[in-house]
């Protein structure tokens, strides 16, 4: 992976970063007012897997960077405490196995 491919996929999960930051903080706050019933919160989750590994997979060059960024993004959020054990585990186990399929098949292609 060339440097330039890495900066621009850390560079990118960074924006996602504070993207989720700033939708993670509205979506809590209208959950907290009770506007939002718990049945479309557990959609809007499993939406936001969805989305998730499709952005991965389309990501050809700045995928494993987007996903190094999309980790340490994880860690911000569970240190401010926007994150529940839940979507944590999702949030973690989604990337890291994108990573090891990527990995076995850039093994295989050499």
């Amino acid at each position: 992976m060339r440097q330039k491919d890495f900066d621009q996929g850390f560079g990118n999960a960074i924006q996602e970063i504070i993207g989720g930051i700033v939708v993670s903080l509205f979506i809590n706050a209208i959950s907290a007012t009770g506007f939002v019933p718990s049945d479309y919160m557990l959609m809007i989750e499993l939406i936001n897997i969805i989305a998730l590994v499709s952005l991965l997979f389309s990501l050809q060059k700045a995928g494993v960077a987007y996903i190094v960024g999309w980790i340490f993004g994880i860690y911000i959020m569970i240190q401010s405490g926007l994150m529940n054990f839940l979507d944590i585990i999702l949030y973690l186990v989604v990337p890291i196995a994108i990573i090891g399929i990527r990995v076995y098949f850039w093994i295989k292609e050499t």
